[in-house]
This record gives structure tokens, C-alpha cells and sequence, in this order.
């Protein structure tokens, strides 16, 4: 992925990030800064991944104005395992893409949780189980659709 390309998804995912701020619901169901994050790392590019996982975490974590840090966190460690795992089973298509968009959205909020737990942080009132399953619905149609986007702006040659 170019560099212009990661730039112009992390912008899409800012305004989207920006307009679920309408709704509560939204917010706490949408997660497109993760979504990049996670369809670099399906590319199977250690460094790329690794700058998107700190740029859409980094942003998170700017955006939520909360503990600094714990978005970038969660953001690198989902980022890199699936880079990893990434090396090992293709995931370039479609459905492979849709599990993985739909494992991180769990994997992120569990390790979230874990973060807050673990540093004695207040954690707040758990999600429902319907909020859960509409973020993995939410998150993995949106990563479908930025997949597209990218796919688009890198153009027939990639």
C-alpha cells in the first residue's frame, strides 16, 4: 500500500470517526480507525503495519481524549498479529478479510478491557452482547468497503 493511499484512509476514517459522533450508538459500534489499521496489516507489511497501527491508535487515543496510549496499544498488537498470521495463510481475499475484520473488532475491545483491568482503570459499564455483535457486523462491512477503496486508489497494477 502507498503511502498517499494510507493517508487518504486514515482521512476517510477520521471524517467517518467524526460523523458517528452524531450518534452514541455510532460511536460506541464504528471503529474505522481500527479497520485501517487492520487492512494494512493484512498486507503482510511489517513496517507499513506497524506505522498504521500507531497513526490510527494515535488518533484514537487523541480523539477519545482518555488514557494516551491504550488505543496505539491495542491498535499495534492487533496490527501486528495479523501481520504475522498474515505471513503464514493469505488473506488478501474477500472472506478471509471479513473474518479478520470481524476477530479484531473482538480482539481489540477484549485487549482494551484487559489494559484497563490489569492498570486498576475504571472500565465503565460492560456491553451488551448486541452492541458487541454490531460493531463486528459494522466494523467488517466498512473494512469490505475501504478495502474496495484501496484497491481503487492503488489502482489495476497492485
Amino acid at each position: 500500500m502507498r503511502g498517499r493511499t494510507l493517508a487518504i484512509l486514515l482521512l476517510v476514517a477520521l471524517l467517518l470517526r467524526i460523523a458517528c459522533g452524531l450518534s452514541s450508538l455510532l460511536t460506541v459500534v464504528f471503529d474505522p480507525l481500527l479497520v485501517v489499521a487492520v487492512l494494512v496489516a493484512v498486507l503482510n507489511k511489517p513496517g507499513q503495519t506497524l506505522l498504521a497501527g500507531l497513526l490510527s491508535g494515535g488518533l484514537k487515543d487523541l480523539w477519545t481524549g482518555g488514557w494516551y496510549g491504550q488505543y496505539s496499544f491495542t491498535h499495534l498488537v492487533v496490527s501486528f498479529v495479523i501481520s504475522k498470521v498474515g505471513g503464514l495463510v493469505d488473506l488478501a481475499r474477500p472472506f478471509p478479510v471479513a473474518a479478520v475484520l470481524a476477530v479484531s473488532t473482538v480482539a481489540e475491545r477484549g485487549l482494551r478491557y484487559a489494559l484497563a483491568v490489569a492498570f486498576d482503570r475504571s472500565v465503565g459499564e460492560m456491553q451488551s452482547p448486541v452492541i458487541w455483535i454490531l460493531a463486528i457486523i459494522a466494523n467488517t462491512i466498512l473494512g469490505l468497503a475501504l478495502r474496495r477503496l484501496a484497491q481503487r486508489l492503488e489502482g489495476p497494477s497492485r
